[in-house]
């Protein structure tokens, strides 16, 4: 089974950008993450099942403590090498970035031993024309941003580009919320639909 872990923001950024996402379907209509709760992605891969990997997850969710972020800027991922389309994200201040690369690198170790060698289809049908860097990944990890090429971020949705610049036009001067800090830290299933099912959650301790 493909599971997605993921830092979920408190309250304040999670409606903000719930707000967000409904303001862009109500403009462009549905679109690639718009029904995806906001998270910050540390982490995909293929497991056997969560059961087999629980426990490690458990304790790598209690090392984790609530600390202070900033967001920066609103930006694109333009012709997004996942989805092909226009994905508009919420940026990260640089010093927030070294602790959620860290973490995730910890996630990613901890777990090795129980990812199945399936390569997700998501990353298959494009593995080939990824960079090296990501590719690589892809074989090594399962996911192609580990370490210093993940971009911790917030995805709002990703636009269809004929859609795009009407989504873009209404997200770009929003303001933006910071600091913040990250409540929760979620695992889902990841169905063939790109649609996320939540399997288990756990509060960051202070």
């Amino acid at each position: 089974m493909l599971l997605v872990f993921a830092l979920i923001p408190e309250q304040r950024i999670y409606d903000h950008f719930m707000r967000l996402k409904k303001r862009i379907r109500n403009l462009v209509g549905p679109q690639t993450y718009l029904d995806d709760e906001p998270h910050l992605t540390l982490y995909i891969a293929d497991f056997k099942s969560f059961s087999d990997i629980e426990t490690i997850v458990k304790k790598f969710a209690a090392s984790l403590k609530k600390k202070s972020f900033r967001v920066r800027e609103w930006s694109v991922f333009s012709n997004d090498s996942v989805t092909g389309k226009e994905t508009i994200v919420c940026m990260l201040e640089k010093e927030s970035l070294e602790s959620i690369r860290r973490a995730q690198v910890n996630l990613v170790n901890s777990l090795r031993a129980y990812r199945t060698k399936t390569i997700p289809k998501r990353y298959l049908e494009k593995i080939n024309s990824f960079p090296e860097a990501l590719a690589k990944n892809v074989r090594e990890y399962g996911y192609p941003f580990v370490g210093d090429i993940l971009i911790p971020h917030f995805s709002l949705a990703s636009i269809d580009p004929s859609k795009f610049h009407n989504a873009w036009e209404l997200v770009k001067n929003e303001s933006l919320d910071s600091p913040f800090h990250f409540d929760r830290f979620s695992i889902y299933a990841l169905s063939e639909k790109e649609e996320l099912s939540l399997i288990k959650s756990y509060e960051i301790s202070d």
